[in-house]
């Protein structure tokens, strides 16, 4: 009886095993249907036409993905899309996907993942103690590195007819989970060529949100005169706001002349206000003295008073001298008294040195009293000398 009960101790416990097992192998042991194209030198049209024949010969009813890469100069610890908040979705990166090799167990960091993923979204809510605690960690490195990667396109079977679905971008030493559908991987592809397919299939795209994923997957390209005439098209174009927002702000990522010209006609042509707002975000991005004039004119003239209030609002936040002599010139001359409230304010966030004679003079020369009530306010923020002795002066007059 006992060697009986014994027995169906150790059936039980193989039992258990074998479970745990295929439980294993299924979620994270048994590799996805990754299929890899072999003449990576070929053209990259080629090389989709080929990956939507292949997926049409294999009857993949449900659907299935193409990938490529590109290489790109990011943040050692910059990441895309939900890299660091899906991370166990998969045990893979794509990288392990494409070279058929399973998930290593050891070693793994995701508890540091999640934490640099959760300071890195404070950063970017605007927490400036994010920032000297992902340095504190270890987890900031400001250098920037040459990364691959990927571009992953995804298609659902609709009517035996393949429907484009979405759009994810990965480094490829991220995780990425297929879901079950086959992945067509096309190796590595130009900028040139990828920004030509990313538009071709901008035009197969239905919907905002899928458009406005193939608009951010071709402005993450460095290659700004294969970028910018793509943008332009959209950021010109009979394209949504959203679609067109997205442009815009891309436009502002791109390094050279070429992206800021195109800016400087949306704010002179555009007509949406909310749109020329983006469009002035971009242009301060740019920190260029082109870029500074033309944010000049539309602090003066724009014919939206938000769209001005936005100008100054950015001018302020450039460090260049020439822009705190355009701010002073905007708070004594534009006629409108909370555009010269405003860039009053963003005087202040100049340094110490060079703000406070201009508040200053302000404070002592200005026509309109809440103005200078304005100047008087962020002079009373600063710990600067002069700024004491004009209080002290200005108390002897009264």
């Amino acid at each position: 009886m006992k060697r009986l009960i014994f027995n169906r101790h150790i059936s039980g416990g193989l039992l258990v095993a074998a479970i745990l097992c295929v439980w294993c192998v299924w979620t994270q042991g048994t590799l996805p249907n990754v299929v890899t194209y072999a003449g990576e030198g070929d053209p990259l049209q080629k090389r989709w036409e080929w990956a939507l024949g292949e997926a049409a010969a294999g009857g993949y009813d449900h659907g299935f993905w193409i990938g490529y890469s590109i290489t790109k100069w990011i943040g050692e610890n910059e990441f895309y899309g939900d890299d660091c908040i899906r991370r166990r979705e998969s045990g893979r990166t794509i990288e392990e996907l494409i070279g058929g090799r399973r998930f290593k167990e050891e070693g793994t960091d995701e508890e540091d993942e999640l934490k640099r993923a959760t300071l890195l979204a404070l950063w970017n809510l605007g927490d400036e103690k994010a920032i000297s605690k992902l340095r504190e960690e270890g987890f900031w490195n400001e250098g920037r590195v040459e990364k691959e990667v990927a571009i992953l396109v995804l298609y659902e079977m609709e009517k035996a007819a393949p429907r484009l679905e979405d759009v994810e971008i990965r480094r490829i030493d991220q995780r990425f989970d297929p879901e079950g559908y086959a992945l067509f991987w096309l190796g590595h592809a130009g900028d040139e060529q990828s920004i030509d397919l990313l538009w071709d299939r901008l035009g197969d795209a239905d919907g905002t949100a899928l458009q406005k994923r193939i608009v951010t997957a071709v402005g993450i390209h460095h290659t700004p005169e294969h970028v910018v005439p793509v943008l332009e098209k959209v950021a010109c174009g009979d394209y949504g706001k959203k679609v067109r927002g997205d442009a815009i702000f891309w436009l502002g990522q791109q390094e050279g002349r070429e992206s800021v010209t195109v800016l400087k006609r949306l704010v002179r042509e555009e007509e949406d206000a909310k749109l020329r707002e983006k469009v002035i975000f971009s242009l301060h991005c740019h920190d260029g003295d082109e870029a500074i004039s033309v944010l000049a004119d539309a602090a003066r003239t724009d014919r939206s008073t938000k769209v001005r209030k936005n100008a100054v609002f950015w001018l302020g936040q450039m460090a260049a001298r020439k822009t705190l002599d355009i701010l002073s010139e905007v708070a004594f001359d534009s006629d409108e008294t909370e555009i010269q409230e405003h860039a009053v304010f963003a005087i202040s966030q100049h340094s110490d040195r060079e703000a406070v004679p201009m508040l200053i003079e302000i404070a002592k020369k200005h026509r309109n009293p809440q103005v200078r009530k304005k100047a008087i306010f962020w002079l009373g923020q600063t710990d600067d000398e002069r700024a004491l002795n004009f209080f002290v002066e200005l108390l002897r007059d009264e």
